[in-house]
């Protein structure tokens, strides 16, 4: 994130003058929305991969109880 930020700022200028104030305005919310793009995607993936494990551990639990039910196959590797 932060090359991408090094990199548009090497490649514009970005101008402080009265006429450039839109422009500069405009160029840092791009930033930023690409920023908050970024913090949006590692959280979606952080947030599968939390919700993966989630999963394995309840089948885990559930396994489990239904072993100790006398209800579950065995595993297959064994």
């Amino acid at each position: 994130m932060a090359l991408t930020v090094v990199f548009l700022l090497s490649r514009t200028k970005i101008p402080f003058s009265y006429i450039g104030m839109r422009t500069s305005i405009l160029f840092l919310f791009r930033v930023l929305t690409m920023s908050l793009e970024v913090m949006v995607s590692a959280a979606a993936i952080l947030g599968n991969k939390a919700k993966m494990m989630q999963n394995k551990n309840l089948f885990m639990i559930h396994r489990s109880f239904l072993k100790s039910h006398g209800g579950a196959t065995p595993d297959p590797g064994t």
